[in-house]
């Protein structure tokens, strides 16, 4: 029950990046995904994937929000919130999904731009990055909130399509997204 991070600039790879997790899960675990993804394009996500546009649906009503909503009824899913930037919006009513969501053995995967778009109590609770180039400016938020995960100032010098991935107590590993 991991909460993992995507983050990097457009067109980068992250919504494929997701889009092969996703699958994996799958293909491995035998786990469906459940995505918010604002522009609904649920094509792209497969088979293994259920996919809303519909903010409510997905994490519930303002009134019920921990009771209704798709994330809080099932159990053992990847949750996957597409554009962070525009659906968290460092929104403090959000941070259970952060925190609380691995009592619903989720895994979750939030897909971002950088460490400004979440909270520091959001960033705190990720096990797991994938960090494509980052803005210099934002690797000190990432190694502040997470500081066992080393190596993320190699995140700023980064080629289209290639990403760290950073794991608590582990040293950052470069890889290269397969498309």
């Amino acid at each position: 029950m991991k909460r993992i991070c995507i983050a990097g600039a457009s067109e980068c790879g992250k919504t494929t990046l997701a889009i092969e997790l996703s699958r994996a899960y799958w293909r491995n675990h035998k786990m469906p995904s459940l995505v918010l993804d604002i522009w609904k394009a649920e094509n792209s996500w497969g088979k293994q994937a259920w996919v809303t546009a519909d903010e409510k649906k997905f994490f519930g009503t303002e009134e019920n929000q921990y009771a209704d909503g798709a994330i809080w009824k099932r159990r053992g899913d990847l949750v996957i919130v597409d554009e962070a930037s525009t659906v968290i919006a460092r929104d403090r009513n959000l941070v259970p999904i952060f925190t609380r969501i691995r009592h619903c053995e989720h895994t979750l995967l939030v897909i971002c731009h950088d460490a400004t778009d979440l909270l520091p109590t959001m960033r705190r609770n990720l096990t797991e990055l994938f960090l494509f180039c980052q803005p210099v400016k934002a690797i000190p938020l990432w190694q502040q909130d997470l500081p066992t995960m080393r190596g993320m100032e190699k995140a700023a010098n980064l080629d289209k399509y290639f990403f760290l991935h950073c794991k608590n107590f582990s040293e950052a590993t470069p890889k290269k997204l397969k498309l």
